[in-house]
């Protein structure tokens, strides 16, 4: 079984122990989306996902957290798509697809690698 594959079953399972159409069950859908874009992001996530306070429920407590914080009185409040993607990103550590097509073409420089 390759990583990604891995990945995807451990957040099936992961969706499996919540509600059908629950939030941390979509951020689940799309973390498997992002997966499929950016395959080399595989091995870390799957790495995450197994750790302690790193699953999907965990990174929609962030999106959660991120409403909250932009609640307006008493009004609910949507988490745009590409809002919710950027918290996934940065929750599991997936750069931007710009940013990796930069580092594969060698425009962009990231100071860790001289460590």
């Amino acid at each position: 079984m390759n990583e990604m594959q891995q990945a995807f079953d451990i957040i099936r399972q992961q969706q499996a122990k919540l509600p059908e159409y629950s939030p941390a069950v979509m951020v689940g859908h799309q973390l498997m989306d992002l997966l499929k874009m950016q395959p080399e992001a595989t091995e870390f996530v799957l790495h995450d996902l197994q750790g302690k306070g790193m699953g999907i429920a965990d990174c929609e407590q962030r999106i959660r957290a991120w409403a909250d914080e932009h609640k307006k009185g008493g009004s609910c409040v949507c988490v745009p798509p590409d809002t919710a993607e950027q918290i996934i990103r940065k929750f599991y550590g997936i750069p931007a697809p710009e940013e990796t097509k930069q580092r594969a073409l060698g425009l962009a420089i990231n100071l860790a690698d001289f460590l």
